[in-house]
Order: structure tokens, then sequence, then C-alpha cells
């Protein structure tokens, strides 16, 4: 009689436990670095007929969208399995992992085709002779180390699944392809904006922001205006003056579907354990 007393007294108390445990909200607290257009600088700038509108790709939404979700082939032992089992699993892939990537929109109002192969676009730091510029498609299709997120993400794969083994690079080097072709890069050397049209994409610079300071993007040599052959007779530049910007998020298991932006008391006060 008391042992079957004790068994459901027992179920209880573990229920009450387990229910206690998935009930107790957990909050969790991240920061985001980024660059973002300097105080009083002009994200709009209207030079000969050419206009560029630049912005900080805001990353918290453009990994909402499909392209950076990624099945990778993994090798894993499931729990209370003594084998292990080959699966595919979707993962998030953050492809501009210690960059610095920028929205852009070039406006084209010149009487001439505008070929963005006859310019530069580059960050230039203050504190640096030489200019870092911005990559393009077939750079990182040629090379795809010059991505930080190349080892971040193998290390990840390697960490989390150990036995996969040579799958990963692999597997690495297919997720990146396919991102990379699907964005678009404004800089790239194929690419033209015809008169009266507006082109809009990316531009991304192998900088982290984390450690970068104040500094300024250069569109160099944009060709305002062409002879009756084509060739360019006279050229502009734009300027526009960025700095590093903290933005801080909070996550509640308990109420929340994704992470949500406050401001930086708030997130002190997270960080301060009871």
């Amino acid at each position: 009689m008391k042992k079957s007393i004790l068994i459901p007294m027992l179920l209880s108390i573990v229920i009450v436990i387990l229910n206690s445990c998935a009930t107790t909200p957990k909050i969790q607290y991240k920061k985001l670095t980024e660059f973002g257009i300097a105080y009083n600088a002009e994200a709009k700038q209207t030079k000969e007929g050419i206009s560029i509108e630049l912005a900080p790709l805001d990353m918290t939404k453009e990994y909402k969208e499909a392209k950076y979700k990624q099945e990778f082939i993994v090798i894993y032992k499931p729990l209370f399995s003594e084998t292990y089992q080959k699966a595919k699993k979707e993962i998030i892939v953050d492809y501009f992992y210690q960059l610095t990537p920028f929205e852009v929109t070039i406006v084209n109002n010149t009487d001439h085709i505008l070929r963005m192969r006859d310019s530069r676009v580059a960050f230039i730091d203050p504190d640096s002779d030489e200019p870092l510029m911005a990559l393009d498609t077939g750079e990182i299709l040629g090379d795809y180390e010059v991505l930080p997120a190349y080892q971040n993400l193998i290390d990840f794969l390697t960490n989390k699944y150990p036995n996969t083994g040579d799958l990963i690079e692999s597997g690495t080097e297919k997720a990146l392809k396919k991102i990379t072709k699907k964005l678009k890069f404004v800089n790239g050397f194929n690419r033209e904006i015809m008169p009266g049209m507006r082109m809009k994409g990316i531009i991304v610079f192998p900088i982290d922001p984390v450690d970068a300071g104040e500094g300024k993007i250069s569109f160099i040599d944009m060709v305002s205006k062409t002879d009756s052959a084509g060739n360019p007779i006279e050229k502009v530049r734009f300027d526009y003056r960025v700095k590093p910007n903290i933005r801080y998020f909070q996550y509640n298991n308990a109420t929340d579907t994704e992470w949500k932006e406050i401001n930086e008391k708030e997130y002190e006060a997270g960080q301060v354990k009871p």
C-alpha cells in the first residue's frame, strides 16, 4: 500500500519540477556593433546627375530572408542512441560575420550608362594610408576565406558535429556560394545603370566594426559625363562619414518570438546578476 502511494507522489514531484523549469522565464541579452552614418552627415547626396543613398544593412531584418537558411549534411549521435546518423540540418548562416555591410541606392539621371567598373568603392580610415576596397562577387567566389564567416562556420559545425569530417568544409563552401550568388553587390564588375534608372544593392567591407573607429565610405571616380564616343571626361566623388554604433537587444524565452531592441540602460541592468 505504501509503495502504491509513494510512486504517484514521486511522479507528482517530478511533474511539478518540470513544469516549474518550463515556465521559468529566461531572459537573454546581446549587443550588436554596426557602422552608421555619422551625426550631421548626409545619407543621400546628388552630384552632376548621380544620386547615392547609403544606409546600414539592418541585420535583424536581413537574416530573416530565406537565402541565409542553408542545409548542411552532418553526422551525429541522437540522444539515447549508440549509432551515428547522417542528417540534414538547417542553419542560419551569419554571412556578414566581422564584416561591414551597407545598403546602397544609386540613381542615374545622366544621359549615359553608369558603369560601376569605372569607379571604386572604398572605406577610408583616417589612421591608415591604405583604403579598404569593397568586396565583390568574383573575389568572394574565388576565395571564400576572404569572408570571416567561412572559418567561423567551420568552427561552429566542427564543435557541434565533430564526426562530420570533410562534409563540413564542402558544405560551408556550398552554402556561402549560394548566398553570394543571391546577393546584389552594386560594385560588381558588370554592374551597369541605364540613364533614368536606379540600382539598389549592397556594399561589403572587410572590416569588423567592433575594432574600427570613425572613417568614411567613398565612391571614387563616378563618371558624370562622357564624350560622343562614350569615354569618361568628367568624374565626381561621394564621401560619407560613418561611425560605429552599438545596438542592444533582449529575448525572453517565455514571451518573445524574436529579439527586441532595448536601450543601453536596460541592457546594463540585465547584466547585473541577482
